[in-house]
């Protein structure tokens, strides 16, 4: 497969995949994991799938307090927040199982620039709280974003080439690596502080999948990173994922919170 030789380049094919997903499937690509296992939001409460008003799932995201989700920014920079949904509680998305809530504000972090480049975070400020389950928001001294470790991500995206996303929600185990490990999704200049490389164990082929941005990378009850760009494919040419660093943006995201926290309508 052909490398793209720029970070705007690979950027651009990757959106481009998404919406060639998008024309064949109808709406906005839902990206899936590619190699993983099911899961359940019994197990992980706080994974949240965002739709829109169809009801249709195009993006993950993180519950990290009762009114707040924190998803990447390059899903949502185009959309209006009534036009965005959240839904929580629903492992299988052919249900109506779990909580459906509207988004009232999409607040993105000034430092985003385009898909793969910045800091690839966006908050939506939920218009009624929800005790699912939440996660909490990995600070630097934590340690949970070290190369070698094994860290899992999760999503309804794709599981392989082919326009559609898993209905159930999936995992897959990826090992922080290198950011030279996702070359042509990283570039040399890029700061480890703000991006992580994930790629599969020496046993699997596991990576995200053209649907699951915005989905979290986690331990058990930490956010290490947020799904940004990778495995446009959902193939195993080059399954590698690259997510935006939680820790670097943790301050700037309790604030927005704080901020944000009025009094329910």
């Amino acid at each position: 497969m052909a490398h793209p030789r720029s970070r705007k380049t690979a950027a651009a094919a990757f959106a481009i995949a998404l919406g060639a997903a998008a024309l064949v499937a109808g709406g906005p690509p839902a990206q899936a994991i590619h190699d993983g296992n099911r899961s359940t939001t019994e197990d992980h409460p706080w994974v949240a799938a965002i739709e829109d008003e169809e009801g249709f799932q195009f993006c993950g995201g993180t519950v990290l307090r009762g009114r707040f989700v924190l998803t990447a920014a390059h899903c949502v920079v185009n959309r209006s927040s009534g036009s965005l949904r959240v839904v929580v509680g629903r492992t299988d998305l052919r249900t109506d199982a779990g909580t459906v809530v509207r988004v009232d504000d999409i607040w993105v972090h000034p430092d985003y620039q385009e898909v793969g480049a910045g800091v690839d975070l966006a908050l939506l400020t939920l218009r009624s709280e929800v005790t699912t389950g939440s996660l909490r928001l990995a600070v630097p001294r934590d340690q949970v974003g070290k190369l070698g470790q094994l860290r899992k991500v999760y999503g309804w995206g794709r599981t392989e080439n082919h326009p559609t996303g898993s209905p159930v929600l999936r995992t897959t185990r990826l090992v922080l690596a290198e950011l030279q490990g996702c070359f042509p999704y990283t570039e040399p200049e890029e700061s480890p502080r703000e991006r992580l490389c994930g790629l599969p164990p020496d046993d699997g082929e596991g990576s995200i999948c053209p649907g699951d941005s915005g989905g979290p990378l986690a331990t058990r009850d930490r956010l290490v990173g947020v799904v940004s760009s990778g495995n446009k494919f959902c193939d195993s040419q080059f399954p590698v994922s690259v997510f935006t660093r939680v820790s670097t943006a943790t301050e700037s995201l309790r604030a927005q919170m704080n901020a944000s926290d009025a009094p329910l309508r």
